[in-house]
């Protein structure tokens, strides 16, 4: 068995140090062990000790942040939404009013959210008096929708749907009305936002801190982790990844690589990152 470092102690230091000039500070720093976890934020392999900063909006890990826009990335990906999206209404308005595909792909997410919270409101004697919904009930918030009948469903508590391209969104059945009411799109108050960032770092902080063979992977959008086998089958994902983008770019990426561990637009910054060392001298 390999050793774990000997600075396995967790330096997590909420300090209460002010805010720097440009707005960052440091809230957790954790020390790891390499040759068992394997760490990437943003795309970058991350070293240990692992220091997490937030200006309140975003967090980066040892100064890493997220890579900027890659234009023909960028086409790629708007190409592939076109292919899926496309003959949506909502989306085709948008796009012809000017939006990309990505910007019309996340406001139409935004609408089918607002939608099934009005369906559910719309039911609330049914919500407090039932266990479930009906599928006469399930039909009318369907509807209300647009989408099919098949489409929605109640599985463990949570009205389910299946929109276009596979997406599902859901919601627990006895949700609150205040939930219900509120504009799932919305943007977080800044207390919120510093909230949720602290306790996306206390949940990496804490995964870095368990035993075993592990990977780690986070951005700005989601945080994923496997551990044993499976972080070794993700780890092999990773280079084969690597290998298709450099041959292929970001469309083969997205193409070639749909039923791996990690999502493309995260094996696609990986890559991006190994493309841009490889190439300094």
């Amino acid at each position: 068995m390999i050793a774990r470092l000997g600075m396995t102690a967790l330096a997590l230091t909420l300090l209460a140090a002010q805010p720097s000039t440009h707005g960052w500070r440091v809230v957790a720093s954790r020390t790891f062990d390499p040759r068992q976890i394997s760490f990437y934020w943003e795309g970058a392999r991350v070293g240990s000790p692992a220091a997490f900063s937030t200006d309140g909006t975003t967090v980066k890990v040892n100064g890493i942040g997220a890579l900027p826009a890659d234009p023909a990335d960028s086409a790629g990906m708007d190409a592939a939404l076109a292919r899926t999206f496309s003959g949506l209404h909502i989306v085709d308005s948008l796009v012809a009013r000017g939006s990309s595909y990505s910007d019309a792909v996340d406001r139409y997410g935004c609408e089918m959210g607002r939608r099934l919270r009005r369906g559910l409101l719309a039911l609330a004697d049914a919500r407090a008096t039932q266990t479930t919904l009906t599928r006469a009930q399930l039909a009318d918030i369907a509807t209300s929708m647009g989408i099919g009948r098949d489409s929605i469903r109640v599985f463990n508590g949570v009205v389910e749907c299946v929109l276009a391209g596979g997406v599902h969104i859901g919601l627990p059945f006895d949700s609150p009305d205040s939930l219900l009411s509120a504009d799932p799109c919305a943007p977080p108050s800044p207390a919120a936002r510093r909230l949720a960032l602290e306790k996306r770092i206390a949940s990496m902080v804490d995964e870095l801190g368990k035993e075993g063979y592990r990977l780690l992977v986070g951005d700005g959008t989601r945080i994923q982790w496997f551990s044993g086998t499976t972080a070794a089958e993700a780890l092999d994902q990773i280079q084969q990844a690597g290998a298709i983008y450099k041959k292929g770019g970001a469309e083969a990426v997205r193409r070639e690589c749909k039923d791996f561990k990690l999502p493309a637009h995260t094996l696609i910054a990986i890559a991006r990152r190994q493309g841009e060392a490889a190439g300094k001298p």
